[in-house]
């Protein structure tokens, strides 16, 4: 894992992608590719197969309702356009890149417009899904919300925590 602020390592046939998927370019082009049947038609059985090992957290715009609509937890995290967009612009410039506040924010709104009105596979809440209002929490303060609504509905030993 490398230190540079991120949550996850995302690697691509052994290469680190973690930041260039989160690239201008990506999120601008994510939405038209994701929007294609073929697209959804191959990568569901792939995401179900996923789903169905061992526990997984799965992070996307359709998961609880078309990949997994039988979870047994669903949380839609809820934040704000401008707060996504200051949150993006922050985490590019942190990471020593240039972004422009009104660009992103945007970017941000024209994406959840497609994915929201796109007919396969649209953006939508869940029915039984828990929503987290994100605005103005830090991403500790989320993920701790996540943890106690997991550890109410699903029997999971403590964490360990040290070395």
């Amino acid at each position: 894992t490398v230190n540079d602020g991120r949550l996850a390592d995302v690697l691509l046939d052994g290469e680190d992608v973690t930041w260039a998927i989160r690239e201008p370019e990506v999120d601008r082009n994510v939405s038209a590719v994701s929007a294609h049947a073929e697209v959804r038609h191959a990568l569901l059985p792939v995401q179900r197969r996923i789903a169905s090992g061992a526990p997984v957290v799965m992070v996307g715009r359709d998961i609880g309702t078309v990949v997994n609509p039988e979870a047994c937890v669903k949380i839609f995290l809820n934040a704000s356009a401008e707060e996504r967009a200051r949150r993006r612009t922050t985490e590019v410039i942190a990471r020593g890149g240039e972004a422009d506040y009104a660009t992103v924010l945007a970017e941000i709104k024209r994406r959840d417009h497609v994915d929201s009105t796109r007919a396969v596979s649209p953006l939508e809440q869940a029915a039984d899904a828990i929503v987290i209002e994100t605005d103005g929490a830090s991403a500790e303060e989320a993920a701790r919300e996540i943890e106690s609504i997991v550890r109410s509905r699903v029997a999971m030993p403590e964490p360990r925590h040290g070395g």
